[in-house]
Formats: C-alpha cells, structure tokens, sequence
C-alpha cells in the first residue's frame, strides 16, 4: 500500500511538471531570447576580463563567439589572446583561419606559434604542418609536425608517422605513428 502511495504521488509530480511554466509552448520564444541576452552577457564579461590583460579569457570569449557561429568575431578575439602570449588562443585563431581556407594567414599565425618558446605542448604544430602542406611546403610540414611529436602532441606524430608511410619510409614512420597509437590516436594503429 506504502509503494502504491508513492508511485502516486510521484506520478502527480510528474504531471504537475508537465503543466509547469517552462514547458509552455508560448514561452519558447521569450526563453530564447533570454538564452541570447545571457550569452551577449557572457560574452561581454569575458571581454572585458580580456581587457584587463587576461589572456586566458580572450581565448574563451573566442571559444564561446565559435559555439555561437560568430567566426570571424573569434578570430579576432583568439588574436588578442595570442598577441597577449596565449600561444593556445594562437593555435584556436590559427585553426579557425585554416578552415576558413586563409591558408597564409593561418600558417604565418600557426607556425609562429609552433616555433614559439612558450609552446610547451606542441597544440599549434598539426594545424602549422597541415597549413604548410596545403601551401605545398612539405618539407616545413614535416618539420613542424616533427617539432609537435617531440613536445609531446600525439596529433603531430600521428601526421609525421603517415606522411614518412606514404613516402615509402616505412622505418622512419614506425616510431611517430607507435607513439600516438601508444596515446590513443586510433588512426596511427591502423597505419
């Protein structure tokens, strides 16, 4: 009897949240429009925040401006980082101009940050040798993919291990591509 009691009263719960403010369909469009304020708020105090010398929220503004479609405000928000020495929001703007197909501008951007003293992680080198190859500098796209492995960016060896295997450097290739399998790079196992 105790169990049928609180499967009812789970059950009017349930209902009276069903008829709850939030599910009404005429409200839909004022709750959206509050959700756009909130993130215009967000993205205003993560601005601001840059503004005072953060860099570390000039990338985040950049990342939440992505989230919400508005690309090319990114680009300009990941620059500010970069320029404040946040050689991620470096790698974030560089990325985003390279699907966007600025391929000059992102290698100039992503190699820099690549070659960086303050690249500790190698995060910019994948896109740095990827926009090198698009510009048919192999070479430099090897070099820069190379440089990625050797700080630790297991997407940089992946692409050094696959570009050794398809010059027929089948040698060369093993160690890079072991490494990033090692790392849970799927893709290098099966090379």
């Amino acid at each position: 009897m105790q169990y049928l009691k609180v499967s009812v009263g789970l059950f009017a719960l349930f209902l009276s949240a069903c008829s709850s403010v939030s599910l009404d369909p005429n409200r839909f469009a004022t709750q959206a429009a509050d959700a756009n304020r909130d993130e215009s708020r967000i993205e205003r105090a993560l601005r601001q925040l840059c503004d005072q010398g953060q860099a570390e929220f000039c990338e985040k503004e950049a990342r939440i401006l992505l989230e919400n479609g508005k690309a090319e405000l990114a680009v300009v928000a990941s620059a500010r980082g970069c320029q404040k020495g946040r050689n991620t929001a470096c790698a974030l703007q560089g990325d985003i101009l390279l699907a966007e197909g600025k391929i000059p501008q992102a290698a100039q951007v992503l190699t820099s940050a690549c070659e960086s003293k303050t690249a500790l992680d190698g995060v910019a080198c994948p896109g740095a040798g990827e926009a090198a190859f698009l510009a048919s500098d192999l070479q430099k796209a090897m070099r820069l993919w190379k440089r990625g492995c050797s700080l630790g960016n297991l997407v940089s060896c992946y692409y050094e291990g696959k570009a050794h295997r398809l010059a027929n450097r089948v040698d060369a290739s093993f160690s890079p591509l072991k490494r990033a399998c090692d790392g849970g790079i799927l893709g290098s196992c099966s090379e």
